[in-house]
């Protein structure tokens, strides 16, 4: 965006004004807001004069302010259909990630039953040679995909800031450093206190300690 001097004159001069194709051109090139009226007036080839004219005119100004409210919005709705692409790709990979851990699980499950925790998909086998020369044997072992975890939970936290539901809390006294981070935030339910005719209630109905005669 170019910057120039604002006059109190625009929109203020109020007389009938016929439109044309320059006139409907040099509104859109003002309500950009990238170019001078220098340049506008270079480019449609017009005196600078005609052209601030134009700007004093109140139809002609009430157009630019129009157009600008108009690229206000495609500009919003752009980012919004941005966004929400982002989310869409987003959430396709994280379905994807969870096929793969689900196909593991069945795999794991019909193949390596009696491993503990293998048919949750969580767990990916891997091979280790044991020993060296005639006595090395090759063994199985188990480990947590911590990876795909990672990258499950980074893009929950994404989309949760995306839509905006993340919060983070700063601690002042450290510099500004997160000190706690959530996804939603729970109010919890108040607590009714008892009025003090309950709590007058609730002693004189409590039971007399019982007197023995000796």
């Amino acid at each position: 965006m170019r910057f120039q001097r604002v006059s109190l004159l625009w929109g203020t001069v109020d007389q009938p004004f016929q439109w044309d194709v320059l006139k409907e051109q040099a509104a859109v090139m003002v309500a950009s807001g990238e170019h001078l009226d220098e340049e506008i007036a270079a480019t449609l080839d017009i005196n600078l004069s005609t052209l601030q004219g134009w700007r004093a005119n109140k139809i002609f100004w009430g157009r630019v302010q129009e157009t600008i409210r108009e690229f206000r919005v495609a500009i919003r709705e752009h980012g919004i259909a941005i966004m929400e692409n982002r989310l869409n790709r987003m959430n396709n990979d994280w379905l994807q990630i969870q096929e793969i851990i689900h196909a593991r699980a069945q795999d794991n499950a019909a193949r390596h039953p009696t491993v503990p925790g293998a048919d949750t998909g969580l767990l990916v086998r891997e091979t280790r040679a044991v020993g060296s020369g005639a006595n090395q044997v090759v063994e199985d072992y188990w480990r947590l995909d911590t990876a795909s975890l990672k990258e499950l939970r980074e893009m929950e936290v994404q989309a949760a800031k995306e839509m905006g539901q993340w919060t983070e809390k700063h601690d002042l006294t450290s510099g500004g450093q997160v000190i706690n981070t959530v996804g939603y935030v729970v109010t919890p339910p108040a607590v009714e206190q008892p009025t003090d005719e309950q709590l007058s209630f609730e002693d004189n109905t409590s039971p007399e300690p019982e007197s023995t005669d000796e």
